[in-house]
């Protein structure tokens, strides 16, 4: 997998409440959210797309919205207050990735809505 964005956003919202916020903003942007990934309590991981459009229809026939991705999300407390942290990965599978190659700026305009949709609401 590659990684298509990044971005990190600090938050006067305590570590919990951060999680909880990100949680209920990547079901509400329609992915599927794993909280228990890695083990790592503070953690989340989601993953959404449409892997077998993908396949079937390529890139171009995509909205940035449908584009197979997965979203790991960590948290940690540092003295300013909550760090959340979040890289945007392909799901584009196994072969030759044709999608970063011939358009890698929809997979970056798709990491960067992820990015947003799952700090909605995070104040800094």
């Amino acid at each position: 997998m590659t990684i298509c964005a990044e971005g990190s956003i600090t938050t006067s919202m305590s570590l919990d409440d951060a999680k909880a916020l990100v949680h209920t903003n990547l079901e509400a942007a329609g992915l599927k959210v794993d909280s228990d990934s890695d083990s790592d309590a503070d953690a989340l991981a989601g993953k959404g797309g449409k892997l077998l459009k993908y396949r079937l229809l390529g890139i171009w026939f995509m909205h940035t919205d449908e584009l197979p991705i997965r979203v790991d999300v960590e948290f940690s407390e540092t003295e300013a207050g909550t760090l959340v942290s979040a890289e945007i990965h392909d799901r584009q599978g196994v072969g030759i990735q044709l999608g970063q190659v011939l358009d890698p700026d929809k997979y970056e305009a798709a990491g960067q809505a992820a990015i947003a949709e799952a700090f909605k609401g995070l104040t800094s």
